[in-house]
């Protein structure tokens, strides 16, 4: 079943749904963004470092030096869309569960 960020607002006010649009699209992340990290700097681990994924991104920087980084990050230039896409649902994911509690308290 493909990620629905509407899905996610079934349930909200109209309060809560402003608060979660807004910051969700001030936070999401872009595949073009992901993509162009991996490719130019995915030797270094800057899409790692895009997703959150800072212990990987440090893997990166301290293996650069064997050049596995570099050959890896080609790779992951199929993968990377799909890894944007999953931070993005489970970003959002987070996001709702947390303007759900924030309105339930006020």
């Amino acid at each position: 079943m493909p990620f629905s960020e509407r899905g996610l607002m079934e349930s909200m006010t109209p309060q809560q749904r402003l608060m979660f649009e807004g910051q969700y699209l001030r936070t999401a992340k872009s595949r073009t963004v992901g993509l162009l990290l991996t490719l130019f700097l995915g030797g270094l681990g800057a899409h790692r470092f895009y997703l959150g994924q800072i212990r990987f991104g440090i893997l990166y920087i301290v293996f650069v030096w064997t050049l596995i980084p570099a050959l890896i990050s080609l790779v992951e230039l199929l993968l990377i869309g799909g890894r944007v896409d999953r931070y993005n649902e489970n970003h959002a994911r987070e996001l709702a569960r947390r303007v759900r509690m924030h309105g339930a308290a006020a």
